[in-house]
């Protein structure tokens, strides 16, 4: 996963964004507290922002591939779940429903273009 994002999404790396674990249900993703900080050494709001949406991208794009689900994901809004830690680190819980409907969505808009 954390090639994938290095790879798809660059900026990661310089932000040390990297996938840890991951157990079929949640998907615990770091990034060190350092490359993220600004000028007051608190977390850079627009890391935090990033860190939050790679985080969602990342649970989309693992749980789609089992399904075998080949999709373009884009992130167009972030909506806070939960605060971050001090150390940028969190789990991204994605249900099982929520995916199920994502999938479903995709399948009725390629079906509707053929």
């Amino acid at each position: 996963m954390t090639r994938s994002l290095a790879r798809d999404i660059p900026t990661t790396c310089v932000m040390g964004i990297s996938a840890d674990d991951y157990d079929g249900n949640w998907l615990k993703m770091t990034a060190p507290a350092a490359p993220n900080l600004n000028d007051k050494q608190t977390a850079f709001a627009g890391s935090s922002y990033s860190i939050a949406a790679v985080c969602g991208w990342s649970l989309l794009f693992v749980k789609l591939l089992e399904r075998g689900i080949d999709a373009d994901i884009a992130v167009y809004k972030v909506l806070p779940v939960s605060l971050l830690s001090q150390a940028l680190d969190t789990k991204v819980p994605f249900s099982e429903i929520e995916i199920n409907q994502l999938s479903q969505r995709k399948y009725q808009r390629e079906s509707s273009v053929s």
